[in-house]
């Protein structure tokens, strides 16, 4: 059986050379496109998304989040924070154009990538993070999670970058029964039918996974 180490070098490589060919370029929007679908579905409990700021070979969703907040949503970009029972602390985001006050501002393009928004910083995960003065006083998560990965199944598991971040806060926040989990996928990202991302017991199943081309609903395999 490969590692989950290894594959996640394999599939870090196979990502970055996709974007660097230009393989990958329309498939964000194709993404955008089924999130906003599913949204339509949802009887979500506020309109609130969390989302990450993307790394190079990562769908970028910014775009999407801007619309949602012209829309009335709000917004939130996670911080890895191992030391806390969350895991994650969600501040919220707020586009300089979008004419709201506080928060955090970022003024960002549609070009990959994004420029990393004034006040955040790229932490030792290599993740956009907030400086601990802008994080919320009591826990805080969004509604929806839009969640990268490496790889995906079409049971709902996910391979991620190595941190467990996403686990630990997701089982934080399982009792609310208020959070919807969806992982965001390129093609390349998820396996075939049949194959299954390697995981260990506190590994966590997604409510939901997003391609460019489908939504899977794993609960209802």
């Amino acid at each position: 059986m490969v590692k989950k180490s290894e594959l996640r070098q394999l599939l870090n490589r196979e990502l970055t050379a996709a974007v660097r060919r230009g393989d990958l370029t329309e498939e964000s929007a194709g993404i955008a496109a089924r999130i906003r679908n599913l949204i339509g579905r949802l009887a979500l409990t506020e309109r609130s998304l969390g989302l990450t700021f993307p790394l190079r070979n990562e769908p970028n969703l910014m775009p999407l989040a801007r619309e949602l907040i012209a829309e009335g949503w709000r917004a939130y970009l996670p911080t890895c924070a191992l030391h806390l029972p969350q895991a994650l602390v969600w501040t919220e985001y707020k586009p300089a154009n979008t004419g709201v006050e506080g928060g955090v501002e970022a003024v960002s393009t549609t070009d990959v990538p994004e420029p990393m928004p004034p006040g955040f910083f790229l932490d030792s995960n290599g993740v956009v993070a907030a400086p601990p003065e802008s994080w919320p006083s009591e826990p805080y998560a969004p509604a929806l999670w839009l969640i990268p990965g490496l790889g995906f199944d079409r049971e709902g598991y996910r391979l991620g970058r190595g941190g467990g971040y996403y686990d630990r806060a997701l089982a934080f926040y399982a009792a609310t029964g208020e959070i919807t989990s969806v992982g965001v996928a390129f093609e390349l990202s998820l396996f075939p039918e049949g194959h299954s991302v390697p995981r260990g017991k506190y590994d966590l199943p997604l409510d939901y996974i997003v391609t460019s081309k489908e939504i899977i609903a794993p609960g209802s395999l």
